[in-house]
């Protein structure tokens, strides 16, 4: 299995266990939610992210991962059908670059 092929596959495991974490962290608090060209421009502008990852629920929400090759800041969002981003979790030291040791 080539090295993209196990990077994608990581990338969608470590995606698919934030799912499991986002459900309940979005029922317990309400999340701040603005107009999603208002939260791409301060991510872009404040943080020096940029997406790295979009995946599509059958719901139309949008999840999106940020990340900033600057500071390894990472923010996750749901994004709505209306164009309304909500900011779920945020962190530190987030690579999509690289494997982690001992990680597939």
């Amino acid at each position: 299995m080539g090295m993209k092929c196990r990077f994608k596959g990581a990338l969608i495991g470590a995606v698919m266990w934030l799912m499991a974490l986002v459900g309940p962290s979005v029922a317990q608090g309400a999340p701040v939610c603005l107009p999603s060209d208002q939260v791409y421009a301060q991510l872009a502008r404040d943080f020096h992210e940029a997406r790295r990852f979009t995946g599509l629920r059958e719901d139309g929400t949008l999840i999106e991962i940020w990340v900033s090759a600057l500071s390894g800041s990472w923010t996750l969002l749901l994004t709505t059908p209306q164009r309304v981003s909500c900011l779920v979790l945020v962190g530190q030291s987030g690579d999509v670059g690289t494997a982690v040791s001992g990680h597939r």
